[in-house]
């Protein structure tokens, strides 16, 4: 599954296959970035209302994000964080 349109249009490019998270039985690694991380390596996900990348890793057997220093901080949440309701897992959520 693709947790944003961008990934999604790469997968199908190069022959991936794309299942929702309603008909994936199982997650086994989620590989994602993160917004910010601070020196404790304590770090936010969800500048541009990534729910859907957090559900994923919800659901993930083990998730590995990926950063580099430009996104290093000293204090977390120099940015507001959206809220957001969705369905499209909605059945994994309430489950």
């Amino acid at each position: 599954m693709a947790s944003s349109s961008e990934s999604k249009k790469l997968a199908n490019k190069v022959g991936i296959p794309i299942l929702s998270l309603n008909d994936a039985p199982h997650i086994n690694i989620n590989i994602d970035v993160a917004d910010e991380f601070d020196g404790k390596l304590q770090l936010i996900k969800g500048r541009w209302c990534a729910v859907a990348g957090k559900i994923i890793a919800r659901f993930a057997s083990k998730n590995v994000i990926i950063t580099d220093s430009s996104k290093k901080v000293h204090q977390l949440g120099s940015f507001p964080l959206p809220i957001e309701v969705i369905s499209f897992a909605q059945k994994r959520i309430l489950g």
